[in-house]
């Protein structure tokens, strides 16, 4: 893969921009495809841009890529979730079309499902929240709060949305006459409750070669904006993290998987405990904070280069959505009354060696278009004010 190829980037959130501007001046072509146009790579002056909001769409814009390519097919990226249950249910003759970096479709299809890989960690022996299908639900046994999950991300017309808190029984009888139970029965997991106080929001990040862990670190996810997406990140470093990074290394290893994963964990330090809630096997929001820890990282995975040091700082290595993290700390603030989280956030930015995602002096589209959303958010904030 030293020469010059055509790359496909499929999706094209801030895990699909990074990828973008890494791989701009090595392609010969850069085609980057978008499910909607508020994804903020579009904004990028990188590749050739497309829009597909759909499998059928996709195919489209797949084809007409295969018609400018000369030379064998290109590679691909599967840079967001959306894109990922996108092609596996609607689409996966993609894995045939391109060659896709990372793991087979089998094995994507089993790590995309919460109910298939929570099997898989248990017989690794790693704790997941007790889980089942709705469609396995026993009512009587319920114990409150519990929570309603998408076994898989599949995009289509859902009764309710990411996830949602039950907390006791009336709340449940009115979610069964809301879901139909025969429609999404097998598709819908009903997950315990974790109570979040108290435990860190940690991730692990990694890139592997057919079950050898090439690049990896636990991170904790500090701030969210939006809810699910982290606005800052910082490394964890001491034997927790050592523990963690150890048992994802064996799981991983196991299936002999290959390419970018992340694994979102809830954590207490203070008993060496850990729960996964989701795995992720794609590139993830915060991926740049692993390539600041292994310079060259994406070189690496196109074959640029053949091995990788590992950058040892005194500070930890944090990432940080700028313009959404300002958002997550107004918020938070607003919420509790107090400058703390603010506090709190400067700290976190002086600490360490900090990664800032979307700013590029060199590509300022992206950033102007968090701008104008932002300066557009608070103006409509205004306004509902001064109207209420």
């Amino acid at each position: 893969m030293t020469d010059k190829k055509d790359y496909v980037i499929l999706g094209l959130n801030s895990q699909g921009l990074f990828l973008a501007r890494k791989l701009a001046r090595k392609a010969r072509v850069l085609h980057c495809v978008g499910r909607t146009p508020s994804e903020i790579g579009l904004s990028s002056r990188h590749g050739r841009k497309y829009i597909a909001p759909s499998g059928a769409e996709l195919q489209t814009v797949v084809q007409q890529i295969l018609r400018g390519t000369v030379d064998g097919k290109p590679y691909a990226f599967i840079g967001s979730g959306d894109y990922l249950d996108i092609i596996l249910a609607e689409y996966p003759e993609v894995f045939d079309l391109l060659n896709v970096v990372g793991a087979d479709i089998d094995l994507l299809t089993a790590l995309n499902s919460k109910t298939v890989v929570y099997r898989m960690l248990a017989g690794a022996l790693i704790k997941t929240p007790r889980t089942c299908l709705l469609s396995e639900l026993v009512t009587e046994a319920v114990r409150f709060p519990i929570m309603a999950k998408w076994d898989t991300k599949e995009l289509r017309e859902k009764p309710f949305g990411k996830t949602l808190v039950i907390r006791n029984r009336d709340e449940l009888y009115s979610f069964l006459k809301t879901v139909d139970v025969g429609k999404y029965g097998s598709h819908v997991v009903m997950q315990e409750y974790i109570d979040r106080s108290g435990v860190s929001e940690l991730g692990y990040g990694a890139y592997y070669e057919n079950g050898k862990e090439i690049a990896a670190m636990v991170f904790v996810q500090k701030r969210q904006y939006p809810m699910g997406i982290a606005s800052f990140a910082l490394e964890l470093k001491g034997q927790f993290a050592e523990a963690i990074r150890t048992d994802m290394r064996k799981f991983f290893s196991s299936i002999g998987y290959r390419g970018f994963v992340q694994v979102d964990l809830l954590a207490d330090s203070k008993d060496n405990e850990y729960y996964v809630l989701d795995v992720n096997p794609r590139p993830w929001s915060s991926t740049r904070i692993l390539e600041r820890k292994y310079p060259g990282l994406i070189e690496y995975v196109i074959g640029e280069i053949d091995h990788l040091e590992e950058t040892r700082t005194t500070k930890p290595i944090g990432f940080v959505r700028v313009i959404s993290d300002l958002k997550a700390v107004f918020l938070d603030t607003k919420e509790s009354g107090c400058l703390r989280v603010a506090k709190d956030a400067c700290h976190d930015y002086i600490r360490c060696n900090c990664v800032v995602d979307e700013f590029d002096p060199t590509d300022l589209g992206p950033s102007l278009a968090l701008l104008k959303r932002l300066v557009g958010g608070v103006v409509r904030c205004i306004r509902s004010s001064i109207c209420g």
